[in-house]
């Protein structure tokens, strides 16, 4: 991509985007404690679990994109 080019910038707020989506894996996580903060532990518990789980998938999807971005790019 050209320096200068608006796409750039696109591709600079889709990453940005993608790391403010992180948050609402909160949800997930919070669900299933009723809402409330899960308790603070020296260790993991399931979920934290679930957590990890929403932020991988939200990573491997972008991360699926930007692949294909690239994969588009090389063949023309």
């Amino acid at each position: 991509m050209p320096v200068g080019s608006k796409f750039r910038q696109l591709l600079d707020e889709y990453m940005t985007t993608q790391t403010a989506a992180e948050k609402f894996c909160l949800l997930d996580k919070e669900a299933g404690t009723n809402w409330e903060p899960s308790p603070s532990t020296d260790s993991y518990n399931m979920w934290d679990g679930i957590y990890a789980g929403c932020i991988y998938k939200t990573r491997k999807t972008q991360n699926t994109r930007l692949h294909n971005l690239l994969k588009l790019h090389n063949d023309n």
